[in-house]
C-alpha cells in the first residue's frame, strides 16, 4: 500500500520581476491590459524620448567632430616642413664644408687670404648649429603630432562612447516586458512624471508556468523519504489541494530543498513545481499537498475514522464471522 505523509499547507511562489524605468520623463503609453499574460519583449510602457533623442543627436555631432579633428592631426604637415628644414640646413652644412676644403690649400699656398678660411670655417660652424637646431625641431615636431594624434583618437573614443551611451538612455523610452508571464495592476498613470532621482516600479510581472509550491517537511519526515527513495525522490508525484477542495488536476515534482534544516522549527523548506498551463493557480495561493512518503507491501488498510484513541494507544474494533466486534 501506500501511505500518505501528513497533510501539509502550501504557498505557491513564482519569479516575481518588478519593471521599472531609469529614465526620467514623462509617461507616455501604456501598452498593455492589466492583469492579463504578456510575452517577452512585447512593449508594456513608452516615456516622452524627445530629451533623448535630443542627447543622441548632439552626442553624434560631438562623435563627427571627433572624427574630423583625427583627420586633421593625421594630416599635418608641421612633421614634413621640419624634415625639409633639416635636409635644407644639411646641404648649407655640406656647401660650406667643401668651400672650407677648397679655401685650406690655397691659404697654404698663400693664393687668398686667411681670412677668407677663417670665414668659411665659422660658416661650417653655423651650418652645423643650424642642422642641430632643425634636427631638434623634427623631434619636437613629431612628438607633438603624435601626442596629437592620440588626443584626437582618445577623443573619437569618448565621443563613440557617448552615442553608445545617449543610444542606451533612448532605448530605455520604451519598456519590454523580460519574461512570459502574468503583469498586475500598472502602478503609475499615463502622463506622470517617472525616474526622477531613482529607478521608478511600474508594474509588476510573474512567472505561471511552471508554478512553484513551497512547504515544509520536520527532519523524521525528510530522513524518512531520504530512505525510502534516495535521489529518486525528485519523480514523487505529489497532489495539490486547493483553498476550496478542489484537488488540482496536475501532479506535481519535488524540485529543490533548501540548504539546511532550520534549528527553530526542525523542518526543511522543500519547493515543488505544478504545470499550471490553464493560468488556474496565482502566486501567493494557499493549499494542501499529499505525496507519499513510504510504500509497505502487504498492509492492512482500514478508514482513518475507525481508529480510537485510549490512553495515548490507537485501538480498532474487530467483527467476527459471526459479527461481534471485539
Amino acid at each position: 500500500m501506500f501511505h500518505p505523509a501528513r497533510v501539509l499547507m502550501i504557498s505557491l511562489l513564482t519569479a516575481v520581476f518588478a519593471v521599472a524605468c531609469k529614465n526620467a520623463g514623462v509617461l507616455k503609453t501604456r501598452h498593455f491590459e492589466e492583469g492579463r499574460p504578456v510575452e517577452k519583449d512585447s512593449i508594456l510602457f513608452s516615456i516622452d524620448p524627445l530629451e533623448y533623442e535630443a542627447g543622441l543627436l548632439s552626442a553624434k555631432a560631438r562623435f563627427a567632430k571627433a572624427e574630423a579633428s583625427l583627420k586633421l592631426a593625421k594630416e599635418q604637415v608641421s612633421v614634413r616642413a621640419a624634415e625639409a628644414a633639416v635636409a635644407q640646413t644639411r646641404a648649407k652644412l655640406k656647401k660650406a664644408e667643401k668651400d672650407m676644403a677648397r679655401l685650406e690649400p690655397l691659404v697654404a699656398r698663400g693664393a687668398v687670404p686667411k681670412q677668407d678660411l677663417d670665414a668659411a670655417e665659422a660658416a661650417v660652424e653655423v651650418a652645423q648649429a643650424d642642422l642641430d637646431a632643425a634636427g631638434a625641431d623634427l623631434v619636437n615636431s613629431k612628438l607633438m603630432e603624435g601626442v596629437g594624434i592620440l588626443l584626437a583618437e582618445a577623443e573619437v573614443e569618448a565621443a563613440r562612447a557617448a552615442v553608445t551611451q545617449a543610444e542606451l538612455d533612448l532605448s530605455y523610452c520604451t519598456i519590454r516586458s523580460p519574461m512570459d508571464g502574468l503583469i498586475g495592476l500598472s502602478k503609475v498613470s499615463v502622463g506622470n512624471l517617472v525616474g526622477r532621482g531613482e529607478s521608478t516600479v511600474l508594474a509588476t510581472i510573474s512567472t505561471i508556468d511552471p508554478m512553484r509550491a513551497t512547504f515544509t517537511i520536520a527532519e523524521q519526515e525528510y530522513l524518512r523519504l531520504r530512505k525510502g527513495y534516495g535521489e529518486e525522490r525528485r519523480t514523487t508525484p505529489i497532489r495539490l489541494t486547493l483553498a476550496n477542495g478542489m484537488v488540482y488536476p496536475h501532479e506535481g515534482a519535488l524540485a529543490v530543498g533548501e540548504r539546511e534544516i532550520d534549528p527553530r522549527t526542525g523542518t526543511l523548506i522543500i519547493e515543488a513545481t505544478f504545470a499550471n498551463p490553464d493560468g488556474l493557480l496565482r502566486p501567493g495561493q494557499f493549499g494542501r499537498v499529499r505525496m507519499v512518503a513510504e510504500q509497505i507491501t502487504g498492509a492492512v488498510v482500514i478508514p482513518m475514522k475507525a481508529v480510537m484513541e485510549q490512553q495515548s494507544a490507537k485501538v480498532v474494533y474487530v467483527v467476527d464471522d459471526a459479527g461481534i466486534a471485539s
